[in-house]
């Protein structure tokens, strides 16, 4: 028999190049890229804010999570949107979102939302004032100045607008959180009264708006109120004429500045162009007004007759068109709110003069937030469940108190000492 032992070595060798030949080349690894390639988020506590990214992979999927349960992702084929459900502490809270791909290094966003800011305007013993998370600042410079509306932007910039004097001898103002107070006297006569009823801001380029109605009487003793709107403090659009018009609330979205008319044009402006709201009873007075998806929704109440004698019931309309609330029910509407779900939210009051209590609507479904007190609504904002409003009732000592809900849980900001009343509530 033939020796095997140089067999075995010749095999083992062409068992080796077989291999040699046959290893497959080392894998590369996997990319991941996300645009935009940001890893800080931040978010206001209330207002709805969301990022959306696309995910860029060479693998066959990914996936983006956050073990934080506030921290609110939809993922799409393309990528993922984040945005966060809505804090109700006064406290900044902060998560991670994680994007994995195959074996490539994770990418990590962190995200921070900042604690809840509840801004209230009004006035404390006739002297203007704001309240930022129960914290008191006297803006007025002296007795009877009162806030009527106020804008709170995105850095924490307050704007606040009013009259000031009494009577029918009053002026506007004007207050901000850098520059302070200024007057606002009249831009067709300085010596007529002149009353600044609502700002907003386009925080994209920085223009202030404000509406405001100036008068004057005539000889024959009636009065005349001419309605106008203000850009940076120059630039007048002058919406009325003559007669009795005023200029209310006032919003700008998308471009687009939108005013609120009562007096003897009882409607809205869009750049100027006048809309006509639907009339109901025997008059109609419009408030709030509040701008959804370029839809004019505007609360208020009409003059209604029910069981023989003469009641302001609630309504709203949206895009001039009206909807009755109730027609039995003595109710005015001070705020109107719609959500990211569309729903419509109003706040007010039901019953007359000072037997009244504090309520809200949605979409028509009535709650009441207080006993008949002289209690008033004058904000309301809700999202994802959450429900805050803003307003007064009366005391103990008699003097209204200033308060506001989160989700019907009630918290006093004075104490009753003297009156204080809320004229606009801001959430961010």
């Amino acid at each position: 028999m033939k020796p095997k032992l140089g067999f075995l070595p010749l095999f083992a060798a062409c068992a080796a190049f077989v291999m040699s030949c046959t290893e497959e080349e080392p894998k590369a690894p996997t990319e991941l890229a996300i645009v935009p390639s940001v890893t800080e988020l931040s978010f206001d506590a209330a207002v709805f804010g969301s990022e959306s990214f696309t995910v860029s992979t060479d693998a066959e999927s990914w996936d983006a999570v956050s073990e934080t349960e506030w921290i609110n992702i939809d993922k799409s084929d393309a990528g993922f949107t984040v945005s966060c459900s809505v804090n109700t502490s006064y406290d900044d809270r902060s998560g991670v979102v994680t994007v994995t791909s195959g074996d490539a290094s994770p990418v990590n966003i962190n995200v921070l939302q900042r604690g809840l800011q509840i801004y209230m305007g009004g006035n404390e013993n006739g002297i203007a004032a704001y309240w930022h998370n129960g914290q008191k600042e006297l803006i007025g410079t002296g007795n009877a100045t009162y806030i009527n509306d106020m804008y709170v932007d995105g850095s924490g910039n307050i704007y606040v607008v009013g009259r000031a004097g009494f009577g029918t001898y009053f002026c506007g103002f004007y207050w901000n959180s850098n520059s302070g107070w200024q007057d606002i006297i009249g831009l067709l006569d300085a010596e007529n009264a002149v009353n600044v009823s609502a700002v907003a801001v386009d925080e994209s380029t920085g223009d202030i708006y404000y509406s405001a109605y100036e008068g004057w009487t005539n000889e024959d003793w009636s009065q005349t109120w001419v309605a106008y709107t203000v850009k940076n403090f120059v630039e007048m659009d002058q919406l009325t004429e003559d007669g009795v018009s005023q200029a209310g609330d006032v919003a700008f979205y998308d471009g687009d500045l939108y005013t609120v008319m009562s007096g003897d044009k009882v409607g809205y402006m869009k750049n100027g162009d006048f809309t006509a709201l639907d009339m109901l009873g025997e008059g109609i007075y419009p408030s709030d007004m509040y701008i959804h998806d370029g839809d004019v929704y505007i609360g208020g109440w009409y003059l209604a007759e029910a069981g023989g004698e003469y009641i302001y019931a609630p309504c709203y309309w949206v895009n001039g068109k009206a909807v009755n609330v109730s027609s039995e029910e003595y109710a005015q509407i001070y705020c109107i709110y719609v959500d990211e779900e569309g729903n419509i939210w109003l706040g007010g009051s039901v019953g007359s003069g000072l037997d009244r209590a504090a309520a809200y609507w949605k979409n028509g479904e009535k709650t009441l937030l207080t006993d008949v007190n002289n209690a008033c609504l004058s904000g309301i904002f809700a999202r994802d469940g959450v429900v805050i409003a803003a307003g007064f009732e009366r005391g103990d000592t008699g003097n209204t108190v200033l308060k506001y809900w989160v989700n019907g849980e009630e918290t006093a900001v004075t104490d009753g000492t003297m009156d204080s009343y809320c004229e606009v509530m801001y959430v961010r």
